[in-house]
This record gives structure tokens, C-alpha cells and sequence, in this order.
């Protein structure tokens, strides 16, 4: 399968001013359990932080008496391969650079495996900030990304903050979701393309691309693409025509499931992670719109 996986909900965060934010969904903090559902994934929040936005599968934790920001999300993760996809996107949804100043390695977060690492960031404006970065990792082939971030000189009291709510994740075994994993069955099609002409139809440029997937409701998922471009130029006086096209098929299978509005694919080219949206004959995920059959 090859949705694109996507967390461009980040666009939503104000990068342009990381200052504490109010709550917008009276989730209170002092040590209360925050939970993820579906995933089985809880932590404690630290002292005088709150969750201030969520985006799907993402928190946002903010702080009325401490500079920056947290983001904490699940995923199926076990280890870096799976982690940084997630994160890539995350920074290119949110139209950051970052550059390592400590790698990601293996690190044991109370007892847990997991990664650690720090980079420092950069926004559009050239602004600079301070990352730490932790991934937790269950004994239940799911995981935790948690993301600080803030302005070099206030790093070291958040990053104490990471480092605590890390410390406190608690998980058991995920809950599939059997009723969406049945209302995905049958096939959906995606499709893109366009078809343009040169001034006095001297030539033309045109491309498709569609991917057609069955997914069985029971687990099992089928997909497949095929692509097409076609380039033609001509000169009409000399009766002369060149052109060239380019075919692209590839195809894919495997298992699935669903953890809240989370769809986990797993075929013979990796793991896939895509938060979806399904709407009678729609089905969301990775930006593409697929319709069913």
C-alpha cells in the first residue's frame, strides 16, 4: 500500500510564536493520567502543563508558566525505521529544519526501550530553537514520540519535562478496531490526472495515476497503481512529431488494522501508519480522497 502517511495537522500549530497557549479542550493537568485511545497508552501530565490542542492521534501540551511546547503521539513503533517517518513529517508538515546535535540512538527510558536524541531547529523566518526527542517503545509493538520544543535558552528546564512524562507511560495491549476494520471492505480507487495543450495544439503533455485497493474486512488489504505520462511535440510545417510516454505499475499486499481512526498496514514493502477519515463513500488518508467502487 502507498498513501503517503501524513500528519500535515501540524500546519494548525502557530510555529511563528511558541508561547504558551490556553486549553482549548478543558483537559486539566497536575499530574492527572492522560490517555490514548484505542492505543492503551496513558502518562502522566507534568505539574502546571495541560493538553492545549488535539489533532487526531496528536497532543499538544502547553504550559501557562513554562516556555514552550509539547507534542506527544502514539504509532505502531519498535524501532528508528518506524519513528522517523513520523517524524520527518512531522518537520515537513510544519515547514521546519532540523539538524542533529545529539542522533537519535537506543536509550532505556525507565525501563523501556526506546531512542533519544537532540537537534536544533529552524523555522521559515530563520528563527532557532532547541529540540528534545524521545521515543518510548511498549512490549506491545506500539510506541510513543514526544517532541519539546523551545527557544535555546529555556531547553534544559522542558527538556527535564520530556524526560518526565517519558518516564511515566504506561501501556497494555492495543484495541483493534474490529467495526471500522469491517466498514473498510471492498475496493477504492484513487485517481489524479491532467491533460494540457500547446498554443495551436502543437503538442500536449498529459499524466494519470490511479491506485485501486481491496481491502477484505476481515484484515487482509490488496493494492495496486499504475501511472502514465505522455509527452508530444510537434512541428506542423514539416509534417514532423515527436513525442514519449512512461508507464509506472507496481503492486502491493498484505495485513491491516485499525487503532481509533489510525489504519496500520503492513505488506511486503514495510509498515505504513495513516490517520483516515471515513465518510460513506470516502475514505481519507495520507491527503488522497479514494472512493469505493
Amino acid at each position: 500500500m502507498r498513501f503517503q502517511s501524513t500528519l500535515n495537522i501540524f500546519l494548525l500549530i502557530l510555529l511563528g510564536n511558541l508561547a504558551p497557549a490556553q486549553s482549548q479542550n478543558g483537559q486539566a493537568a497536575n499530574g492527572a493520567a492522560e490517555k490514548f485511545a484505542g492505543w492503551n497508552i496513558e502518562y502522566r501530565m507534568a505539574e502546571s502543563w495541560q493538553v492545549s490542542q488535539t489533532y487526531g492521534r496528536l497532543q499538544v501540551l502547553t504550559s501557562g508558566s513554562h516556555a514552550g511546547h509539547i507534542f506527544i503521539a502514539p504509532g505502531m513503533y519498535s524501532n528508528i525505521n518506524d519513528v522517523m517517518p513520523d517524524l520527518g513529517t512531522f518537520l515537513q508538515g510544519m515547514n521546519l529544519t532540523a539538524y542533529p546535535v545529539d542522533q537519535l540512538a537506543p536509550a532505556t527510558i525507565n525501563g523501556k526501550q526506546g531512542l533519544s536524541g537532540v537537534y536544533t531547529v529552524y523555522d521559515q523566518m530563520g528563527k532557532t530553537y532547541k529540540s528534545r526527542v524521545i521515543s518510548v517503545f511498549t512490549p506491545h509493538g506500539t510506541g510513543v514520540n514526544l517532541v519539546a520544543m523551545v527557544a535555546p535558552d529555556k531547553y534544559e528546564p522542558l527538556a527535564a519535562t520530556l524526560e518526565n512524562i517519558a518516564a511515566s507511560i504506561r501501556a497494555t495491549a492495543p484495541t483493534v478496531n474490529q467495526q471500522a476494520v469491517a466498514a473498510l471492505a471492498g475496493r477504492w480507487v484513487y485517481y489524479d490526472g491532467a491533460h494540457t495543450s500547446s498554443i495551436a495544439n502543437s503538442g500536449y503533455t498529459s499524466r494519470s495515476y490511479q491506485e485501486n485497493v481491496y481491502f477484505d474486512g476481515r484484515g487482509n488489504y490488496q493494492w495496486s497503481s499504475s501511472g502514465h505520462v505522455s509527452v508530444d511535440s510537434r512541428v506542423t510545417a514539416g509534417g514532423y512529431s515527436s513525442g514519449a510516454s512512461n508507464f509506472n505499475n507496481n503492486s502491493d499486499q498484505g495485513t491491516y488494522h485499525i487503532i481509533g481512526n489510525v489504519l496500520i498496514v503492513k505488506g511486503r514493502h514495510g509498515q505504513f501508519v495513516y490517520d483516515i477519515v471515513l465518510q460513506g463513500g470516502k475514505l481519507i488518508a495520507g491527503g488522497k480522497t479514494y472512493l469505493r467502487e
